[in-house]
């Protein structure tokens, strides 16, 4: 039900002072048009809802309402659209012993109808990408078909509203300095010492949570308690989470113990994925058993049935426009905002999907990564796909989102792959979708030698500077039917220098990548020789 927002206080007409009795209107203008601009790296939306209200001549009183909502108090605003110049506001107050509400003193030149519009941030609406994506049979091309879901949990209705969503991170002030009601726990920095990073930190190494590489949670800069959500949100959506958890221990401590510190923060961000928020509050355990359940449905081919399956049942799912509204990409400094067109309703506890873009064959080339920091002793397998015109895409950036992934057999016909996260990817750039290891092709690093050498002593004998040598290899096996392309990816810290007869690129001060063409049932060997200096003997 939505609850009522805004009503007039009618003046008792004095020609002294401005005295106002207490006289409501009865019925809730209605509202004429309303414009939402949701946010998805933050849960933020920015509202504008417009509306007739009458006005006596004179003063009236406007009072503005949000129980049961989640709008921000501090953020409300309000202006007259039309005459703005016959219309004056006067003050703003909080009346004592009302909570949520706000009231608006106006001076009116004429009696009339006024159309104002009354702004706000909000909270509880939330918007995705979903990708489904169909790899032919030698997975050569793939079918892209992207749509944008919107839920609203915000505790209002929003009718004949007009929709935009913008991807990429958001910057907003929650307070000003000396004053104000101070950041929301959500915003709060977390101290440079808090064990969270180091923990956050064993998690990106073991390849657990995506979009982060190794080394990510390093302290170089603190992190607030949303981002801590977002990671451990990204943790807990990885299959590998569980299955590591139950030969390690420490590992389910730390992920206990995160869940435990950041829970609000996770479940807001598993909100923002679909993940009810009950599951991961309840527990890790009660989430992953949530999530298991949820990928039993993948199974089913209809897409959107799985898709309600998986996220579970929050409201009346309305029936899709038989012509699906435009979605018009425009370019906002570093995000990207994709308009919706026409109008809509969008009730409480609903959840709505418009269809984004598709495209029928896009050329696909498959690249396997072995890189032990993040993968450990197996190869990774990814689709590469380019946003441009040739592929049938490139009117805009891709927004980052859940991704079904799906492979037409010749022989067994359509098959689920994995429920995968294809990263954004900007206009003209590749997008690198995770499908998941391969079991036919098989790597292995080995320490073939190690020597301390280069001994530097100091005045009473004592060691001071040394060098050590060391000697890897690499093997990979391609046990599949076809030729494979293979980066391997190795990472050394420190004064190291680096050699091998087989060519490779320096991707940056720590990593180095080897890129190798296999063909079927093939093995080859690279091997590197690794430098490095300590003590004395260290650069710098």
């Amino acid at each position: 039900m939505m609850p009522r927002l805004i009503h007039v206080i009618l003046p008792a007409l004095v020609a002294t002072s401005f005295a106002f009795a207490d006289v409501d209107l009865t019925t809730l203008p209605e509202r004429q048009e309303c414009h939402l601009v949701i946010y998805s790296a933050v849960n933020l939306t920015v509202v504008r809802d417009r509306r007739l209200i009458p006005l006596a001549k004179g003063p009236s009183s406007i009072e503005f309402t949000w129980a049961d909502t989640m709008i921000t108090r501090d953020s409300v605003r309000l202006r007259a659209v039309d005459r703005p110049d016959q219309v004056r506001i006067l003050q703003a107050t909080y009346p004592p012993n009302r909570t949520n509400t706000l009231l608006w003193d106006v001076l009116a030149e004429r009696a009339g109808d006024y159309l104002t519009e009354a702004s706000y941030f909000t909270h509880g609406l939330f918007w995705r990408p979903q990708y489904r994506i169909v790899a032919n049979d030698d997975e050569s091309k793939l079918r892209i078909v992207a749509a944008f879901e919107i839920e609203n949990h915000s505790g209002e209705d929003y009718e004949n509203a007009q929709l935009q969503l913008v991807s990429g991170d958001v910057k907003y002030v929650t307070a000003l300095p000396g004053g104000g009601r101070g950041l929301p726990r959500a915003q709060e920095q977390v101290a440079f010492d808090h064990w969270g990073y180091d923990a956050l930190g064993e998690l990106t190494n073991r390849g657990l949570i995506a979009g982060y590489g190794a080394g990510a949670f390093k302290g170089d800069r603190a992190m607030n308690r949303y981002e801590f959500g977002q990671a451990l949100g990204r943790a807990l959506q990885n299959r590998d989470l569980e299955q590591q958890m139950r030969v390690d221990p420490q590992l389910r401590k730390n992920v206990e113990r995160l869940a435990q510190e950041f829970a609000p923060e996770a479940a807001s961000n598993l909100a923002y994925m679909g993940i009810p928020q009950v599951q991961v509050t309840q527990g890790v355990d009660a989430y992953l058993f949530g999530r298991r359940k949820g990928e039993e449905a993948e199974a089913d081919e209809d897409f959107d049935a799985r898709r309600r399956l998986s996220l579970g049942a929050r409201g009346p799912a309305p029936t899709p426009p038989a012509e699906a509204p435009p979605v018009t990409p425009e370019a906002l400094g570093q995000s990207y905002i994709y308009e919706i067109g026409g109008r809509h309703e969008m009730k409480d506890d609903w959840r709505v999907r418009f269809s984004a873009l598709e495209a029928a064959a896009s050329p696909c080339r498959v690249l396997h990564k072995f890189d032990p920091a993040l993968y450990r002793s197996r190869v990774r397998k990814f689709y590469v796909v380019t946003n441009d015109r040739t592929s049938g895409l490139g009117a805009a950036p891709l927004a980052s989102g859940e991704a079904y992934v799906l492979r037409a057999r010749t022989d067994t016909g359509l098959t689920p792959v994995i429920v995968s996260r294809l990263p954004y990817a900007p206009v003209g750039a590749e997008a690198e979708l995770d499908v998941g290891f391969d079991v036919l092709v098989l790597a292995e690093r080995k320490r073939m030698d190690y020597k301390k050498v280069a001994l530097s002593f100091d005045s009473y004998g004592r060691v001071k500077g040394w060098d050590t040598e060391e000697d890897f290899q690499i093997e990979v096996r391609n046990r599949s039917e076809k030729p494979i392309a293979i980066e391997l990816h190795e990472h050394q810290d420190g004064d190291y220098e680096l050699t091998s007869e087989t060519a490779f690129e320096r991707v940056d001060k720590n990593t180095v990548k080897f890129a190798l063409e296999i063909p079927s049932h093939e093995t080859r060997i690279i091997k590197f020789h690794v430098l490095k200096h300590f003590g004395k003997n260290a650069k710098g």
